[in-house]
C-alpha cells in the first residue's frame, strides 16, 4: 500500500477518534451541568418549603398569641375565634378556634397557612386569677405579737408571696399563720420564711412553681362625677358615682342596691363611723388614693359576706391602713397597695396585694367562701399544656 495512503488513512482515524472523544466530554459536562442546574433549581424548591414553614409557623404563633390576648376579655357567650385573618407584613394567615373543657379551662387550635404549607398549634389555658389561695403577697408580710392569720370558714389556707428573699414572712412572738406558706420559685421557705420567740405556721411550708400574676386594676369609666364629698350625717348611697375624694365623718352611711363607686383620690372612714352594705345590695369600690379605716371603724355588708363589698386598688392606691379596733370585711385586691393593720383589728374576707403588715393582736380571717365569687374582672390566664400537629 502507497505510504502516503497509509498516513491519510491514520490521520483520519485520530480526527475520527478526536471528535467522538469532543462530543463525549461535551455529553459529559452537559449532564453535569444539568445535574447542577436540577440540584439547584430542587434546593431552591427545599428553601421555598421550608420558609413557608416557617412563616406558617409565625402565623399560627400569632393566631395562638391572639387567642389568649382576646381570652383576656371574654366574659360571656360565643368564645373568640379567627378564620384566615392576615398576618401583618406578609401574604401568611392563621386561624384558630377556642373550645371551653369540662373541667373549666379552655382548648385553644391555631392554623397558620402559606402557598401549600400550614402549621397547627394548640394549648390548654388555665385561669391565672391571683385571688384563688385567699391570701396573696407580692413582696413580704410580717406579724407581731399575738397578731394572727386565720380561716373563719372551711376550706383549705394558704398563704403565697412572690418573694425568695430572707425573712419576708416575718412571724414575731406568739404570732400565728395558720395553713400553709407558700414562697415564690426558687425560694427556701426555711431562709424565707423567719419564726421569732414562738411564731408558728401550722401547715406546710412550699415552693411555688410559678411567679403570680398582678393584673393592674382598670377603673371604670363613664360614671356620674360627684366631686369632692363629706358625709357628716346618716346617708344612703343608691346609686353609682365617681368622687375625687370621699370621707365617711359619720355616723353611717348605707349603700342599696347594686353600686358601683369610683374615689380617684383618699377614702376615709373617720373614727366610729360605718360604711354598711344592705342585705341584698352589693357594693364594688375602686380607691386611686389611700384607703383608711380610723380607730373603731367599720366597713363591712350587713350579713358579713365579703364577697359583697368588693374594694379594687388601682396602681395609686398605695396605702391601706385598718387602725385600732377598726373592722373591714370584704374582698380587696390592690395589687400596688401596702396594708397595714394596726392592734386589735381585724379584716375578714380575702387580701391580694404588695404586702401586709399585722401589728399586735391584729387578725386576718381568710374566708374560703368568697374564692371564686369576686375575681377582678380583667381575665387573665395562662399555657398549662402546649402541643404542635
Amino acid at each position: 500500500m502507497d505510504p502516503k495512503l497509509t498516513v491519510r488513512i491514520a490521520n483520519t482515524r485520530r480526527r475520527g477518534v478526536a471528535l467522538v472523544l469532543v462530543v463525549g466530554l461535551m455529553l459529559i459536562f452537559l449532564a453535569l451541568g444539568t445535574g447542577t442546574l436540577y440540584c439547584g433549581f430542587q434546593n431552591r424548591l427545599l428553601a421555598l418549603h421550608d420558609t413557608q414553614q416557617v412563616v406558617a409557623r409565625a402565623a399560627a404563633d400569632a393566631g395562638l398569641k391572639k387567642a389568649v390576648w382576646e381570652m383576656a376579655s371574654y366574659e360571656s357567650g360565643d368564645l373568640p375565634s379567627a378564620t384566615d385573618e392576615i398576618l401583618p407584613g406578609c401574604t401568611a394567615s392563621y386561624s384558630y378556634e377556642i373550645t371551653d373543657n369540662l373541667d373549666g379551662t379552655f382548648s385553644v387550635t391555631s392554623t397558620g397557612a402559606l402557598g401549600a404549607a400550614a402549621r397547627t398549634i394548640g394549648c390548654r389555658l388555665v385561669s391565672s386569677s391571683v385571688l384563688w389561695s385567699g391570701v396573696t403577697l407580692g413582696t413580704n408580710v410580717s406579724l407581731e405579737s399575738n397578731s394572727r392569720i386565720k380561716a373563719s370558714s372551711g376550706g383549705s389556707r394558704r398563704l403565697r408571696i412572690n418573694s425568695i428573699a430572707p425573712d419576708k414572712v416575718y412571724l414575731k412572738s406568739n404570732s400565728v399563720i395558720e395553713g400553709d406558706v407558700m414562697v415564690g420559685p426558687g425560694g427556701d421557705p426555711d431562709t424565707v420564711i423567719a419564726l421569732q420567740s414562738g411564731g408558728q405556721v401550722t401547715g406546710e411550708r412550699l415552693v411555688a412553681e410559678s411567679t403570680l400574676d398582678f393584673p393592674p386594676v382598670i377603673a371604670p369609666s363613664g360614671l356620674p362625677n360627684c366631686g369632692s364629698v363629706q358625709i357628716n350625717n346618716p346617708q344612703v348611697i343608691s346609686s353609682s358615682g365617681m368622687y375625687s375624694s370621699l370621707t365617711i365623718q359619720g355616723p353611717q352611711v348605707e349603700i342599696a342596691g347594686d353600686i358601683v363607686l369610683y374615689v380617684v383620690g383618699d377614702l376615709t372612714i373617720r373614727s366610729s363611723a360605718q360604711l354598711l352594705v344592705r342585705d341584698g345590695a352589693r357594693l364594688t369600690l375602686y380607691v386611686g388614693g389611700t384607703l383608711s379605716l380610723e380607730s373603731s371603724s367599720t366597713m363591712k355588708e350587713v350579713n358579713l359576706r365579703p364577697e359583697k363589698l368588693t374594694i379594687y386598688g388601682t396602681q395609686t392606691c398605695t396605702r391601706i391602713d385598718i387602725k385600732s379596733s377598726s373592722t373591714a370585711c370584704a374582698a380587696i385586691y390592690a395589687p400596688a397597695a401596702e396594708c397595714s393593720l394596726n392592734s386589735s383589728s381585724v379584716l375578714a374576707g380575702v387580701f391580694s396585694g404588695k404586702s401586709l403588715d399585722l401589728k399586735s393582736s391584729s387578725e386576718l380571717h381568710y374566708d374560703a367562701a368568697v374564692d371564686g365569687h369576686c375575681l377582678y374582672g380583667t381575665n387573665t390566664y395562662r399555657i398549662d399544656r402546649w402541643w404542635e400537629n
